[in-house]
Order: C-alpha cells, then structure tokens, then sequence
C-alpha cells in the first residue's frame, strides 16, 4: 500500500493529461490505483482471520510454473514483431491458464479473446497507440 501511494503521488507530479491527450503518469498513476484498491480489499477482507500455515514457495510444481512464466513473458516480447499485438495477447493469456492455472478450455479460450479485444479497444481503438499489427 506505501509503494502505491508513492506511485500514485509521483505520477500526479508527472502529469495525468485527460482522456484523449493521457501524460507521462497516466498509466503509472492507473496501474497504482488498481493495486491500491486491490490492496484494501485484501487488508479489510483479511483482518481477524488467523494466519494459515503456508508451504515452502519452492516447490517443483511452483518453480516449473515460475519457469513458464519466464518464458511466456519473453517468448511475448520476442513474437509481438511477427504476429502483432492482439493475437500474441490472446495467446499470451490463454497459455497462461492452461498452463499457471489450468482452466477448462471453453473458459481459457473466452478470457483470452475477452482480454485481447478489450486490450485492442484500450490501447489501438481508446489511446490511439499504434501496437504491433504482425508481419
């Protein structure tokens, strides 16, 4: 919640801009507020509950699914070029909850065509930012 709220004030400095014109804190200052109010969720929702017992973070499992994770960010990074934006971010997302989190099929496939087509409306359609349309 500190970090956010560090986040949150050096943003504003920076300058918000307004929708059609978004400055240089826009996307810091959005990203900080998401995680402030996630954090209060979790901070209210939490209070009075006795602490569980946690295992050790790594484990095989975690480890081969922190690994996935490394290499779906960059595989990410390396095919955007070639496939464009909306079609890495379906896959992006979709890879992830089949393999993070499995997810049945039917519901993966949903929130990754939802997530890339609200991505495309954010960014391509709302701020105007040209995103890699592949080759």
């Amino acid at each position: 919640m500190v970090f956010s709220i560090f986040v949150l004030e050096e943003s504003w400095r920076l300058g918000l801009g307004n929708l059609h014109r978004p400055g240089p804190g826009f996307l810091p200052f959005s990203c900080a507020a998401v995680i402030a109010v996630f954090t209060t969720v979790l901070l209210v929702g939490g209070r009075g509950k006795k602490a569980e017992s946690r295992e050790p973070f790594f484990r095989k499992e975690r480890f081969f699914k922190f690994l996935v994770v490394i290499l779906i960010c960059f595989g990410y990074g390396f095919v955007l070029y070639y496939f464009g934006f909306v079609l890495c971010t379906g896959l992006f997302v979709l890879i992830s909850l089949k393999t993070i989190e499995p997810k049945r099929w039917g519901h993966a496939l949903l929130i990754s065509v939802v997530t890339a087509f609200v991505s495309w409306l954010l960014f391509d359609y709302w701020l105007k930012i040209q995103a890699p349309k592949g080759t």
